[in-house]
């Protein structure tokens, strides 16, 4: 267990609680874009026992961050993909009904499009959103799971630990 890990080398180096800092885009790609599942997420690490620093991207990223361009490219390629997808299944939905000799045929068609148009749409819409560090500060306050370090100077770090109730 990585709790189990870490609690070991907090040990070894004579440090009282163990700290993980944590890239919430990383994490937002893999358990959700909501402010609930990110903070849900570093919940479940904090009841760990550990102390979980979130820490959230500029408001300002440079050039040469490409990724980011390419994820908006990708995002916009699959709107326009979903588009043409849903006018292709307004089609063959219009067909289904004219062409009764191929009609399996077409129904088969009209689920492979339904599950590209979905996976399209899904892709086209997946963005972090510009206020998610204002949005997960609201939110672990709200959940009486926060202490925001005063001897932190940058806003962007929040020290997040399980709070006896």
């Amino acid at each position: 267990d990585v709790a189990d890990i870490l609690h070991g080398l907090a040990r070894e180096r004579d440090m009282e609680i163990p700290t993980v800092d944590v890239d919430c885009s990383n994490v937002c790609f893999k358990v959700g874009k909501s402010v609930q599942c990110l903070a849900g997420f570093l919940m479940r690490w904090a009841q760990a026992g550990l102390r979980v620093v979130p820490i959230c991207d500029g408001k300002v990223r440079p050039i040469s961050k490409q990724a980011t361009n390419k994820r908006r490219a990708d995002r916009d390629k699959n709107r326009i993909k979903a588009s043409i997808l849903r006018k292709d299944l307004r089609e063959l939905r219009r067909r289904v009904y004219c062409d009764v000799n191929d009609s399996q045929e077409i129904m088969k068609e009209i689920a492979t499009k339904e599950k590209q148009c979905k996976s399209a749409e899904t892709a086209s819409s997946n963005v972090i959103s510009a206020d998610l560090e204002e949005k997960l500060v609201a939110e672990l306050i709200q959940s009486s799971a926060t202490s925001v370090s005063q001897s932190i100077l940058d806003p962007n770090l929040i020290s997040l630990h399980q709070q006896s109730r």
